[in-house]
């Protein structure tokens, strides 16, 4: 397995389609050139997830919005979530689900005002 940074908060690196395009290509040569190196990778459920939201927004459970019941129930009953103000937790047994969870959680996010 090769893997292949996409972006990178920490340096602030997020390149443009053409860049990750060339990196990409780039690994998938060097990991066809090298089959012999090839380990296997497994990942066993269940798999747990967070977020944690940048400084100027928060999460609100109480944040009103269209089919928010349905957002309540898959991350809060199915994908066992919960959430407090600066993070939030959910665990699944399927990686696609937990990527689902996180644009669940994306819906409880406001943005930070003088008073929040």
């Amino acid at each position: 397995m090769v893997t292949v940074p996409a972006k990178s908060l920490e340096k602030n690196w997020f390149p443009s389609a053409q860049e990750n395009y060339a990196i990409i290509k780039e690994k998938v040569l060097q990991s066809l050139q090298q089959p012999e190196d090839a380990d296997s990778f497994h990942l066993d459920p269940p798999f747990q997830f967070s977020l944690k939201p940048t400084e100027n927004f928060y999460f609100d459970p109480d944040k009103r919005f269209m089919l928010r019941w349905l957002a309540k129930l898959f991350f809060f009953q199915l994908y066992k979530g919960r959430m407090e103000h600066q993070t939030a937790f959910w665990e699944t047994g399927k990686i696609v689900s937990g990527l689902y969870g996180l644009q669940i959680t994306r819906l409880f996010m406001r943005k930070r005002t003088q008073s929040s």
